[in-house]
């Protein structure tokens, strides 16, 4: 085994054991908890999106049908009043409509069919993450959605200690001045 291999196996495992020693799990699993809202949220609109479709579809079928009711009650006077040409003109219309209903009703089958397995996957989907949120609420995770000043003022509080270290004082007191300071620009910017 070459030096320059041991050394990159080294480095590369050291580099894995800091990303995990970073990785506080309330974090990763609150991460986790958005991007499967995330996940959801896009399903849902594509099931919008899919729905709407599939209705045009449906609407469309029903107006076909409605056009092949009305060509053949046509077709039948044209030809009761001896009138070949007309006839013939609608029993054209009629051929094409039926192909165009015969379309919309396979259209629709594969719709249907589609719609119900993104529905299928949609719960199966929304009822993991219902389990992993409660779960959460059974250890006492809170979903945060805050912002970073307000994490580290929570971490601060969570500290146990009743009193900050100067460190954590600093970070906070820092933390204070730039959010003061982004106000500051925001309100000269406006």
């Amino acid at each position: 085994m070459s030096l320059g291999y041991r050394l990159k196996r080294l480095i590369k495992s050291d580099m894995h054991a800091l990303v995990e020693g970073l990785e506080d799990p309330k974090w990763v699993l609150a991460q986790a908890l958005r991007d499967m809202e995330e996940e959801l949220e896009k399903i849902e609109a594509d099931l919008g999106v899919r729905r709407n479709h599939w209705g045009k579809i449906k609407d469309r079928l029903i107006a076909n049908q409605a056009i092949t009711t009305a060509l053949e009650n046509d077709i039948e006077f044209a030809m009761q009043e001896k009138r070949e040409d007309i006839a013939k003109n609608l029993i054209r219309k009629l051929i094409l409509t039926r192909r165009n209903l015969e379309d919309l009703v396979q259209k629709d089958k594969v719709f249907a069919e589609d719609l119900v397995n993104v529905e299928e996957d949609y719960r199966l989907k929304k009822g993991a993450y219902e389990d992993v949120r409660g779960r959460c609420e059974v250890l006492n995770l809170k979903r945060i959605d805050d912002d970073a000043f307000q994490a580290a003022a929570r971490l601060v509080s969570e500290d146990g200690r009743g009193d900050t270290s100067i460190d954590q004082q600093v970070e906070i007191e820092f933390l204070r001045r730039l959010q003061k300071e982004k106000e500051e620009n925001h309100e000269i910017s406006s």
